[in-house]
């Protein structure tokens, strides 16, 4: 017996019915281009054909519901909150920009992730990205309502988390408003390296994550002579390189959170990027080291600039802390000596 799953359209559309009494044909006006099709028809003028709304629109498959079937989110978006926020259906108050924030953060943002997941697409992305809006206090309400329904509806439309996160951020650039982006599970990539005998005594690092006392996810391996890693709670690829990028992490992780490298000088580091919860490496030892400490505990209420920022050295055996509660250990490759290691 085939279990069917509902589409994310679906999700978006079931949304805005329960919540805002929207048909399937309000949501398609709002969100369908209105530019000519190869039949000189656009995507909007077709909605009011019930079969082809249904069809090709809202119960379309991934990858089967065509993007370019839909206007702009800077276009689209903004009309859809200013709707949502108008009359509501059985006499109920209409909703302000807080009310649509919570709704999703609290309602809707695990059935959209278990729709994207249910496609074949990491959702973690996207869920973190929600939970970095709703929580971020720095953000107008206005803001948050925009940014939080352009990622429920990319993610409508492309069934993919780091899509819709990257289309938020391109949405918050084209309104000219704050990204949640800065300073909240993919699997990390896992890269298969015999690493080669080296005279300077450098090794290759491992990081696999502790979580609830048991270690998960694929360990992450990073070579002396690579780019090393991009600690990101949004983040799918290295924005500034080709360094790994670790994004198996929690909410309250930042966006540009930390990263580690290597030097001959210095060996493996881990350096904090202005991370709003900061960073801190417990040795085996017993001691700790702090990289960065949260934002509203440094001096003056800021992280030190990246680029002033201390190098804090890492070795197997130490756990790395990114914010309040995501922990990663320190590994060496088997196949290296554990001469470096204490």
């Amino acid at each position: 017996m085939t279990v069917q799953h509902k589409t994310p359209y679906e999700i978006l559309a079931s949304m805005l019915k329960s919540e805002c009494g929207m048909t399937n044909l309000d949501t398609a006006q709002i969100l369908l281009s209105s530019r000519p099709s190869f039949d000189g028809r656009s995507a909007v003028q077709r909605a009011s054909e019930k079969t082809w709304l249904l069809r090709y629109i809202v119960h379309a498959e991934p990858p089967y519901l065509n993007p370019d079937l839909f206007a702009g989110l800077e276009l689209s978006v903004p009309r859809l909150v200013s709707r949502m926020k108008g009359k509501r259906s059985r006499g109920r108050s209409p909703l302000t920009n807080a009310d649509i924030v919570r709704l999703v953060a609290e309602r809707y943002v695990s059935p959209m992730a278990q729709a994207v997941a249910a496609y074949g697409r990491d959702e973690t992305l996207f869920a973190n990205a929600v939970a970095r809006i709703a929580c971020d206090g720095d953000i107008a309400d206005s803001d948050k309502a925009e940014q939080i329904m352009a990622l429920m509806v990319w993610a409508a439309i492309s069934a993919d988390g780091a899509a819709a996160v990257r289309e938020m951020e391109h949405f918050s650039t084209a309104i000219n408003a704050p990204s949640p982006l800065t300073p909240p599970r993919t699997t990390p990539p896992l890269i298969d390296i015999v690493p080669p005998e080296r005279s300077d005594g450098a090794f290759t690092l491992g990081l696999v994550r502790l979580k609830d006392g048991m270690l998960c996810g694929d360990t992450v391996w990073l070579h002396p002579d690579g780019d090393g890693a991009l600690v990101s709670s949004m983040r799918a690829s290295d924005p500034e390189g080709n360094a790994t990028v670790i994004n198996n992490v929690e909410a309250d992780v930042s966006s540009m959170h930390a990263r580690i490298r290597y030097s001959a000088a210095d060996g493996w580091t881990v350096v904090g990027l202005g991370s709003r919860n900061g960073t801190v490496v417990r040795r085996a030892t017993g001691s700790q080291a702090v990289v960065e400490p949260p934002r509203d505990e440094a001096p003056g209420g800021s992280s030190a600039p990246a680029d002033e920022a201390a190098a804090v050295p890492i070795l197997p055996g130490d756990t790395i802390v990114f914010a309040s509660s995501t922990v990663y250990c320190v590994l060496a490759h088997p196949a290296i000596g554990r001469a470096n290691a204490r």
